[in-house]
């Protein structure tokens, strides 16, 4: 698979494979996203997991194990930037706090501000993002 003037390129021989082939792209794209922005998340947060996987997680956008690992559905990849931001916050928030209590959404709110834009966005446009 090639990646050309924003079109994917396939051969005719992987197209039985391509979805596949798109799930590796977007899981490799996605990596690199969270290398990048997670450092920032983390010290304006003061929070770090011990690991982030990025892997297929079903019907959510991530999630956070008792052990301090984070878990990003490799779909995260075609979210707007400020909605990714969103989903990893989220996440690391759940570093101090498991539920989902007022002072978890206190802690969201400190670092993103405009979290509810971003929640609103992935309640709205985040079930019809498939390949």
């Amino acid at each position: 698979m090639l990646l050309k003037n924003g079109q994917f390129l396939l051969e005719q021989s992987a197209v039985d494979n391509a979805p596949g082939l798109f799930r590796d792209f977007y899981k490799l794209k996605l990596i690199k996203r969270i290398a990048e922005k997670l450092p920032e998340h983390v010290a304006r947060i003061g929070l770090e997991p011990k690991q982030y996987k990025v892997q297929e997680l079903k019907n959510r956008w991530g999630s956070c194990s008792a052990s301090g690992v984070i878990n990003v559905h490799w779909k995260c990849a075609m979210l707007p930037l400020s909605v990714l931001d969103y989903v990893l916050v989220h996440e690391l928030a759940h570093l101090e706090d498991s539920t989902h209590s007022p002072a978890f959404w206190r802690l969201v709110e400190r670092v993103l501000p405009d979290y509810e834009e971003q929640k609103n966005w992935l309640r709205i446009n985040g079930a019809g993002m498939t390949l």
